[in-house]
C-alpha cells in the first residue's frame, strides 16, 4: 500500500493487486501509530522458536516507509504466537534484541485472515 505524501488517498501496490478495504488499513494504521508494548518479555535476546516470529511459520511482517529529510526510515514490526492468550509476541527493529507482547485486539483478525485488507 503507497500514500501519497499529503496523507490522501492510497493504493495498492501493484495496482489491482487486491480490491483494498480502505476503512480497514485505515483503523489498522491509526492503531500502528499509537502502539504500545503490553508488556516485555526478554531483552537483548533472540526469538525461540515457540514464540513463531519467522515468517515462514505464520508471523505477520509489517515494514513501514516513512519519508524524512535526507533519507526514508524504516520501520518493521513482526508479530508472532499468541503468548497464553495476553497478547501476540512481537519484535521491531526499533527495540533490537527486545522481545514483547502488543495488544491481541489489534493483530488477531489480520493474523488469523491473510485476506483481512481485501475485505473478503
Amino acid at each position: 500500500f503507497k500514500r501519497p505524501k499529503d496523507g490522501s488517498g492510497g493504493e495498492v501496490e501493484p495496482k489491482d493487486a487486491i480490491k483494498l478495504d480502505k476503512a480497514r488499513l485505515e483503523e489498522f494504521l491509526k492503531n500502528l501509530a499509537d502502539l504500545k508494548a503490553v508488556k516485555f518479555i526478554a531483552h537483548k535476546a533472540k526469538p525461540s522458536a515457540n514464540q513463531e516470529l519467522d515468517v515462514d511459520k505464520g508471523a505477520l511482517h509489517i515494514e513501514l516507509t516513512i519519508p524524512g529529510d535526507k533519507e526514508p526510515r524504516k520501520l518493521t514490526l513482526t508479530v508472532g504466537k499468541l503468548d497464553e492468550g495476553s497478547g501476540y509476541f512481537a519484535i521491531s527493529n526499533q527495540l533490537p534484541g527486545d522481545i514483547f507482547d502488543v495488544r491481541k485486539d489489534l493483530f488477531e483478525k489480520a493474523k488469523e485472515k491473510p485476506a483481512y485488507f481485501s475485505g473478503q
